[in-house]
């Protein structure tokens, strides 16, 4: 959540430590930390084998959580038809998302999904779900994984359905939220949405205001290593100089 440069070393040690006394779940949750240390370093295709494997497993949640993130997985490594597939699938099952203590997580990364695939007809539903929890912090697990402001899910996918002033009020509620909590990596992605959206929308001033973002953003992203966020930010900035 803070961006730590030995945040892998840090959940290494702890799995080491939950399987020294025997914690049944201690692998379960290494992956999953590995998987979103990955997911901001933009190493996601080094993963892309173990989360297919993960999401045909036959354990309900676990295979849940995996097909969710394998839909994104497609979507970050360029395997558009293919994240389409995945997320279709699970969209057939109107979004089945179990409600547990990992629900507010897997909905993050369905929100992520869809507005990387511009589906605007999930985001609708998946809308409607997280509005009324968007001043809310998205977890995993216990927590293993934080997402941050779930204002940024929401902001993301009212930006899918072009409603510019309702995504405008997450994103600055989101970024205000990051920042008290220290949530910084959450705070970069969400300057880098917000930035998008305001280069989406074109109205007077939103240049300006991305630019400022995406400078902000970039800084961020830059002294915390998160490589996916700076490659967004690099394509940001291209749009602004052609605006």
């Amino acid at each position: 959540m803070q961006g730590a440069a030995d945040a892998e070393r840090q959940a290494r040690a702890a799995f080491e430590l939950g399987r020294s006394i025997g914690l049944p779940h201690a692998g379960d949750v290494l992956a999953l930390q590995l998987s979103f240390i990955a997911y901001g370093q933009g190493k996601l295709a080094a993963i892309a084998d173990a989360v297919r494997a993960s999401a045909q497993s036959g354990r309900r949640a676990r295979a849940f959580g995996s097909q969710v993130l394998l839909s994104l997985v497609y979507c970050e490594t360029g395997r558009s038809e293919e994240a389409k597939g995945e997320f279709e699938h699970i969209a057939a099952r109107g979004f089945d998302v179990p409600l547990d203590w990992n629900w507010s997580g897997w909905m993050f990364l369905l929100g992520e999904a869809c507005a990387a695939l511009r589906d605007a007809r999930a985001a609708e539903l998946l809308y409607a779900r997280m509005r009324p929890l968007a001043e809310q912090v998205g977890v995993v697990g216990s927590p293993h994984w934080i997402v941050g402001s779930l204002g940024h899910s929401a902001g993301v996918l009212a930006t899918c359905l072009q409603r510019w002033n309702d995504a405008e009020r997450h994103f600055e509620h989101a970024v205000a939220m990051n920042e008290r909590l220290g949530a910084r990596t959450a705070a970069a992605s969400t300057r880098c949405a917000w930035a998008s959206m305001l280069l989406d929308r074109n109205a007077p001033s939103d240049a300006e205001r991305a630019r400022e973002l995406i400078a902000a953003g970039r800084t961020e992203a830059e002294q915390l290593g998160m490589a996916r966020e700076l490659v967004r930010f690099e394509r940001l900035t291209g749009r602004l100089a052609s605006t």
